[in-house]
């Protein structure tokens, strides 16, 4: 019982160490920008209104002022920009990381790298989703889980476009708020 309780404290400190000395997200500002009338800025204008994302929209010769290399001859004065302070990038690394050292907590889950998630399927039983994974030297196998983790990184769109269905709900947390993601 000591050596176990032992190992449980030097993973707990490793744990503490890790997200401590981790820095999972670094604040950067974001600035979108293009013309006024293009539907892709409108829709970005949108998105941050509809979600009370705290954001500024700026003009081209506010852009030029406050964001010095676009103060070009070829920067279009027709232009807008939506400007949001806390937009960042997150180290994609050490949050996989990050996820693991959390995962190592939790007897009930699971992590299976490099394989190829094939498909997601929603169903209304316990286990509300059906995943099915292809490792990449073996036989197509599925799961039934409550919830997932994908960590897909530059192929994220191109999953989303491909392999989940359309009648698939995610639910999305953030800063303790529960959005719903109907893809």
């Amino acid at each position: 019982m000591a050596k176990h309780r032992k190992s449980l404290q030097v993973l707990l400190f490793t744990f503490v160490l890790l997200i401590f000395s981790t820095k999972l997200y670094t604040q950067t500002g974001g600035l979108d920008f293009g013309s006024e009338n293009h539907h892709m800025m409108q829709t970005v204008i949108n998105v941050a209104k509809k979600n009370k994302l705290e954001h500024e929209i700026l003009n081209a010769r506010q852009i030029k002022e406050r964001f010095p290399a676009f103060n070009k001859p070829t920067f279009q004065n027709d232009y807008i920009g939506l400007y949001q302070r806390d937009a960042g990038i997150l180290n994609a690394s050490e949050c996989v990381n990050t996820l693991q050292v959390l995962a190592l907590r939790n007897k009930n889950i699971t992590i299976r790298e490099h394989q190829k998630v094939i498909e997601i399927v929603s169903n209304s039983s316990e286990y509300k989703h059906l995943i099915t994974i292809q490792p990449a030297n073996g036989n197509s196998y599925q799961v039934y889980t409550k919830k997932i983790v994908l960590c897909l990184g530059s192929w994220t769109s191109k999953f989303l476009r491909e392999s989940v269905p359309n009648k698939v709900s995610l639910n999305l947390n953030s800063n303790s708020k529960t959005q719903k993601l109907t893809l």
